[in-house]
Order: structure tokens, then C-alpha cells, then sequence
């Protein structure tokens, strides 16, 4: 039987062959669209693509080992360990196989000559490393990855948490605000008080001194005012509230 391999261009048309190559071809690069999302479907997909050109004899060497390269690497950088190292190791085993079916029944033969033998060595030694290169990638991949997340992560809650001790400090800041305004305030008031008193137990008997206690009464309340004002300043700039006290 003749075990030429037909070149998917120079087929006619209407051949069985081109229509298969076609197929195959198809089924090889579509399945590249989804390689992040399912990745063992597109390696699975390569796979069956792959073997199916050594089986109808269809040869196609420009995009078959890249798309078989890219299928390896996206399995082992999307997919789990565990699920990454069983698809792989299946569908590895098969373009394995595959190949050297096509180099002990379709190349090398009782009558080979040592350089057929060679070449054929060669390229085992060439897939050995084409395989290995794809699964060692792609675990890399998959570890930068895990590994960006993870920084991206920690990134996060370190931002988070900054912007919590932000609020803290601010809310520390006005609790401190809030009890100097309560000290000035009340130290005021009762001095108010104490002096009122003091007026009113005079005012019968000594007007000048009820009259010098009520001006003292009048310079706390303005010192009040005067104290409150600046604390509420303080507050306006530290919050960053520019509008007018009302």
C-alpha cells in the first residue's frame, strides 16, 4: 500500500483527505478560544486532532506543535495540580505514543539506514523535550499566578487596614476634641455659676461689688465663646469642613 502522507494543501477539494485535514485542523485551533476557561477540554481536543493526522496519513507541521505547545502550558497554568497533572500526563502519553507509532510503522522499517535510525531518535529526544519544556512552563505559570494573587490579596486587606487605623485616628482625634470643648465649657459654667452666686448674696448690701463680680460673670462667658470658637476651628480644619459656623 502506498504510505505517502498527503500535504493538506495539495489535495484536491473534494478529497476525503482535505476534507478530514480541514476537520482536524479546526478542531485543533478552535478550541484555543476557551484554553483559560476549560483548558483540558482544548488539550483533549489537540489530542484527538493530533493523532487523527498520523491516522489518515494528513500531514500539517505549521501550527500543530505551537497549538500542542500552548494546549500543555494552559493546562498545567489554569487547571489545579491535581486535575493539571492527570490531564496532562493522559494526553501525553497519547501524542507519545502517537509518535512513535508514526516513526516504527511509517519511517523505520528492516531496511532503514542509520541515518533514518538517527533521525528518528531525535526527534523522540526533541518531543521528550518539547513535553517536558510545556509542563514545567506551565506549572511556573500557574505558581506566578497563585502567587500574584495572593500579593494582590494582602495588598488589599493592608490598604483596608490602613484605611481603618485612618478612621480610628480620626475618630480618637475628635473623642480628644470632644472632651477639651466638655473641660472648657463646664470650667467656664461653673465658674459663671460660683460668681453669680456670689453677686446675688452681694448685690443688696454692695452694688460695686456685685457690679465687678457680674463683669467677671461677662469676661468667662466671652472666654467661653472665645475657647469654643477655637476648638471648633480646629475641628473645621482637621475634617476638612470649610463652610461657615452657623
Amino acid at each position: 500500500s502506498d504510505r505517502v502522507a498527503y500535504d493538506i494543501g495539495a489535495a484536491h477539494p473534494h478529497n476525503f483527505r482535505f476534507a478530514t485535514g480541514v476537520a482536524l485542523t479546526a478542531l485543533l485551533t478552535l478550541p484555543l478560544v476557551v484554553r483559560r476557561r476549560i483548558p483540558p477540554i482544548t488539550l483533549v481536543c489537540v489530542t484527538i486532532a493530533f493523532t487523527g493526522y498520523t491516522v489518515f496519513g494528513v500531514t500539517e507541521q505549521a501550527t500543530s506543535a505551537t497549538v500542542a505547545f500552548v494546549a500543555i502550558y494552559s493546562v498545567g497554568a489554569y487547571c489545579p495540580p491535581r486535575t493539571a497533572n492527570s490531564v496532562r500526563g493522559a494526553c501525553i502519553l497519547v501524542l507519545f505514543g502517537d509518535l512513535l507509532w508514526l516513526l516504527l510503522f511509517r519511517q523505520i522499517d528492516p531496511g532503514s539506514n542509520a541515518s533514518t535510525i538517527g533521525n528518528a531518535l531525535l526527534a523522540v529526544g526533541a518531543n521528550v523535550f518539547f513535553f517536558v519544556a510545556a509542563w514545567v512552563i506551565g506549572d511556573v505559570a500557574r505558581a506566578a499566578r497563585l502567587r500574584a494573587g495572593e500579593l494582590s490579596l494582602r495588598h488589599n486587606e493592608l490598604q483596608a487596614a490602613q484605611e481603618l487605623i485612618a478612621d480610628r485616628a480620626v475618630l480618637a482625634e475628635r473623642v480628644r476634641i470632644a472632651r477639651e470643648v466638655h473641660d472648657v465649657v463646664a470650667h467656664h459654667v461653673s465658674v459663671m455659676g460660683v460668681q453669680a452666686g456670689a453677686a446675688r448674696r452681694v448685690m443688696q448690701r454692695d452694688p460695686d461689688r456685685a457690679a465687678e463680680v457680674l463683669t467677671g460673670i461677662e469676661a468667662s462667658s466671652r472666654q467661653a465663646v472665645v475657647e469654643l470658637q477655637r476648638l471648633l476651628g480646629f475641628l473645621r480644619n482637621e475634617t476638612g469642613d470649610d463652610t461657615d459656623a452657623g
